[in-house]
């Protein structure tokens, strides 16, 4: 289910597309061409979150005649999912709101009336709202795959994807730094979350991990293990990494890595089947519902 939100001018200032263009001329938005439209698609390559910012030939809003004629529809208008995390509604309504304020636009969605004044804040409550209705009605129907769980544990799920780049980088590959493999459990229909490891390399490992995705010596595949089968024999030999994502520990180069091969040799009867599991997106996990909005 995508959301769209239409970008209008004043109807007394000029506005020039060449200049509009520009803006998305970035490696993050991915240019392509069309019969009836431009399209200019975001894409967060860590996160997945996506956004395509289109430029059609003709108006698309069916009720155009109703709204203020003192502005102009610059036929832009902006479409992205409506059932994702405040995370990734707040990363998409930044980009939006740099694009409004540089060239003073003005905005109309379904939600709204008339055109109104570009106001990020504003429009993130009301699609908030607008969410959260919309899953209270699909808990019902059951026809959605999404995952609920606490707004701060997802924060600190997307911020760790997004800090764990620059964390290799200081690392200088010295130290593993893998992101959270998001996965459903297909037997209990559950989140799990995992990490790969190559058990001869240190290693960070992230707070909430379910499971471990270890590469034993020798091989080049990955078994999934339970984290709590495996955790505990390696606890002594991690730290707690100071200045990130809190509960985030490292397994330091040293004395663990000679003795890998006797650990490893208890956790090969503890790999678990990964035909228990499908891949999934941190797309597809959004905050529980705010009962205190309804």
């Amino acid at each position: 289910m995508n959301y769209r939100i239409h970008f209008f001018s004043d109807r007394r200032s000029t506005i020039s597309l060449k200049r509009v263009y520009e803006f998305f001329d970035e490696e993050d938005f991915i240019y392509s061409q069309h019969a009836k439209y431009i399209s200019f698609r975001y894409e967060n390559k860590i996160l997945e979150n996506k956004a395509s910012f289109v430029f059609s030939k003709h108006n698309v809003i069916p009720n155009i005649y109703t709204l203020n004629p003192g502005f102009t529809n610059i036929n832009l208008f902006v479409e992205f999912p409506l059932i994702i995390s405040n995370f990734y509604l707040n990363e998409i309504l930044t980009i939006i709101n740099q694009l409004a304020k540089m060239f003073d636009l003005y905005y109309y969605m379904d939600l709204n009336q008339d055109i109104m004044p570009f106001d990020k804040d504003e429009i993130f409550e009301k699609l908030l709202d607008y969410r959260d209705r919309t899953l209270a009605f699909e808990e019902i129907t059951r026809t959605r795959g999404k995952f609920l769980i606490d707004s701060n544990k997802l924060n600190e799920l997307c911020t760790y994807q997004i800090d764990s780049e620059l964390l290799s980088e200081y690392f200088n590959g010295e130290i593993d730094v893998n992101k959270y493999i998001v996965m459903r459990n297909l037997e209990t229909d559950e989140l799990a979350l995992s990490v790969v490891w190559d058990i001869t390399r240190p290693t960070v490992f992230p707070k909430y991990i379910d499971y471990v995705h270890v590469i034993f010596e020798e091989t080049e595949l990955t078994s999934i293990v339970s984290a709590k089968d495996i955790l505990p024999k390696i606890n002594r030999f991690l730290a707690m990494l100071p200045n990130f994502v809190e509960g985030t520990k490292v397994l330091k180069p040293g004395s663990f890595i000679r003795k890998a091969k006797k650990v490893q040799n208890k956790i090969r009867k503890l790999v678990i089947s990964e035909d228990d599991f499908e891949i999934i997106s941190l797309m597809d996990i959004i905050e529980k519902r705010d009962t205190s909005r309804e």
